[in-house]
């Protein structure tokens, strides 16, 4: 009897599970398993909760893992902890010899999934999202998410909640404060917010043979520069592509091929008749990723991959409208590549180096070779308790909170391209601040922008959808801040779980120290320098003046910004003065020479170089741009050895500056 009453027990569960779903439960729950949501949920893990990692797709690690192979790093040396340990597990799949942040899409997404096997403490509900509508997919008591319901009748409980996700679905199902869009200038006084001045496309034509206008384009007036919009930077599909040609494959025709999108790019074409198109000057792609001959395509200019005027309803859009605007885009994409290749009118010597190219055959072998995500710059951002502007990126970059560093230029892809009534054509949105003439400075980003208002939410966290204005997000907005980020919220959740805290009441000096024990780096050496002193870094070697064998009379000084630590050194014109930087070269290969330099410090200096099997003698000359603080001069091959680089004032009647040198490993 007992047992047929625990066999009956046992059958109503399931049955009510078939029709009702499951409840998953965990310490942690990590809505979103991109690179950040998966490091979020190692950091948790690591630190005793349980973790379910919540994934729309079948596939974890975000863009990271779906071909954004070119990583973009700025400053590598601003990069420890679990962010560093992935790139190190990547590259022990291929050679010690290989770039630190270039991956292939398959081994990103295995590195990945080892991570998240080898704490049995995580679990990870694949093909999972969000129940429609989702700003009531969320149950909320006394300020915190109980628990959030999928499509899938499934409900996933949890003691601490974090949004990964690039359109930040989680924080309208909390009822979190959040902004789509870009803020105007007044907002938070950022210079570069808003609406940008246009740039006119001569080229450009409006209408097709039949009067219709051309699909490219939307009809438009100007908006008023820095106003405030709901327009977001356009996405594009970051492809893993190769010429090898036992591993291509062809880019066929697509079903809803429309050479009409393409025809503002042939005009573009035209404009230069004589040129020797090439691939690259369409399509970006710089370095070749570590195996197989394969390289990740990026967009080019205004007419390449980027689907401008096609993003702006992404984070808003139901599941069905965003597989729609998934397939719109891939149908352009597509249509692209077939057309460079193809089309007849596409200048002979672009057809054909197009024509080399397919996708890699190995990569995303269950999805037609095509990636698993398009490409979301930028989605929802959490207006929380404190929200991160541009001058976090220069003259505020230094935190007392701060969880980790970013390092990357402001960077903005095209918003909107349109005709206006007066028959012209525009681009608009494009915004790059950071390598000239001001640098984003490495900056501390605080743990604050993790968090939402208390009074919204307590159990909440935001590793992807950040506390951020549209302009220094797109700075924050690369994988490795992410990851850096998202091994912050781990290890803060965990902390919140332990004591049963409030996420804004953890001790902050606590989350620092276990950062730094497990190599995270918080703060920069020098913290308000472009760089550390004398330094061997990932790909760099880093030497300052007060490092150097000197000649002739030399003077100390810290005005006019040094970017190394301990000021930098100079010497009056009319006299005989040299700076020595003697650098040990262990790995020969192709570098790129640059000059540390004060900024506003004019100056012309020469450099002599010898050793390593170069000899060569070159001059700086910054004409009227004083700002830039790395100056890059060359590159050159160099032998293992020992490369001595002399610098000394251009003539006697100017004076010599020397602050520090910088060799950059290419390849």
């Amino acid at each position: 009897m007992q047992q047929r009453t625990i066999l009956i027990f046992i059958l109503s569960v399931l049955l009510s599970n078939c029709i009702f779903g499951f409840n998953h439960e965990a310490d942690v729950v990590v809505y979103g398993g991109t690179s950040g949501g998966v490091i979020a949920a190692v950091a948790a893990a690591r630190e005793n909760c349980s973790v379910i990692i919540v994934e729309e797709t079948g596939h974890l690690g975000g863009m990271t893992s779906s071909g954004l192979g070119h990583v973009d790093i700025a400053r590598p040396e601003t990069l420890g902890g679990l962010t560093l340990e992935f790139f190190k597990s990547v590259r022990s799949k291929y050679s010690p010899k290989v770039p630190l942040f270039r991956v292939t899409p398959g081994k990103a997404e295995e590195v990945f999934d080892e991570m998240c096997t080898g704490y049995s403490g995580i679990k990870v509900l694949r093909n999972q999202c969000l129940r429609e509508p989702r700003e009531k997919s969320a149950i909320i008591e006394n300020g915190k998410i109980k628990s959030i319901i999928l499509e899938s009748g499934d409900t996933v409980s949890g003691k601490i909640f974090i949004d990964a996700t690039y359109e930040g679905d989680l924080l309208p199902a909390a009822g979190i404060s959040n902004f789509l869009g870009r803020e105007g200038k007044n907002r938070y006084n950022e210079s570069a917010a808003g609406a940008c001045i246009p740039q006119l496309l001569p080229y450009a034509k409006i209408f097709d043979d039949h009067g219709n206008v051309l699909p490219d384009l939307i009809l438009s007036d100007h908006l008023p520069a820095g106003g405030e919009d709901k327009l977001t930077q356009s996405f594009n599909f970051r492809l893993c592509m190769t010429t090898d040609p036992d591993n291509k494959r062809i880019i066929e025709k697509p079903a809803n091929y429309n050479p009409l999108y393409y025809q503002n790019l042939l005009n573009y074409l035209l404009t230069q008749p004589d040129k020797q198109w090439r691939f690259n000057d369409i399509i970006s792609y710089w370095f070749f990723l570590p195996e197989g001959n394969k390289v990740d395509v990026n967009n080019r200019g205004i007419n390449s991959t980027d689907f401008i005027n096609h993003s702006h309803s992404w984070a808003n859009a139901s599941y069905s409208e965003r597989e729609a605007i998934f397939q719109h885009h891939k149908d352009y994409t597509q249509g692209m590549f077939y057309f460079l290749a193809h089309d007849p009118r596409v200048p002979e010597s672009l057809r054909t180096d197009s024509a080399k190219w397919g996708l890699a055959a190995d990569e995303f072998t269950d999805n037609d070779n095509w990636p698993y995500r398009l490409y979301v710059r930028e989605g929802r951002r959490m207006v929380g308790e404190y929200v991160m502007t541009q001058s976090d990126a220069f003259e505020n970059n230094l935190k007392n909170d701060s969880i980790g560093l970013g390092s990357y230029m402001l960077d903005v892809h095209w918003v909107r391209k349109y005709a206006t009534p007066d028959g012209k054509v525009f681009a608009e949105g494009l915004l790059s601040i950071g390598r000239q003439p001001l640098p984003v400075r490495p900056y501390e980003i605080p743990y604050r922008a993790l968090l939402p208002k208390q009074e919204e939410c307590t159990n909440f966290l935001a590793v992807v959808p950040l506390s951020a204005s549209h302009v220094i997000y797109s700075s924050l907005r690369m994988e490795p801040v992410f990851m850096t980020v998202g091994e912050a919220a781990g290890i803060a959740a965990a902390l919140a779980v332990k004591d049963n805290i409030p996420v804004q009441k953890i001790n902050i000096s606590l989350l620092q120290n276990k950062l730094k024990n497990y190599g995270g780096i918080i703060n920069y050496p020098g913290r308000n320098l472009l760089f550390p002193r004398s330094c061997e870094i990932e790909d760099s070697l880093i030497m300052d003046d007060a490092d150097a064998n000197k000649t002739g009379t030399w003077y100390h000084a810290e005005s006019g910004t040094p970017m190394l630590d301990g000021g930098y050194s100079y010497a009056p014109p009319g006299t005989a003065n040299t700076a020595e930087y003697t650098f040990n070269i262990s790995t020969p290969g192709l570098y790129r020479l640059s000059v540390i330099i004060p900024q506003h410090h004019k100056t012309s200096i020469k450099l002599k170089l010898s050793g390593c099997g170069i000899k060569s003698e070159t001059t700086y000359q910054p004409g009227h741009d004083t700002n830039v603080p790395e100056a890059v001069i060359d590159t050159y091959e160099l032998k293992a050895g020992t490369l001595i680089i002399t610098l000394s004032g251009e003539t006697e009647q100017h004076s010599a500056v020397a602050d520090g040198i910088r060799l950059q490993l290419l390849n």
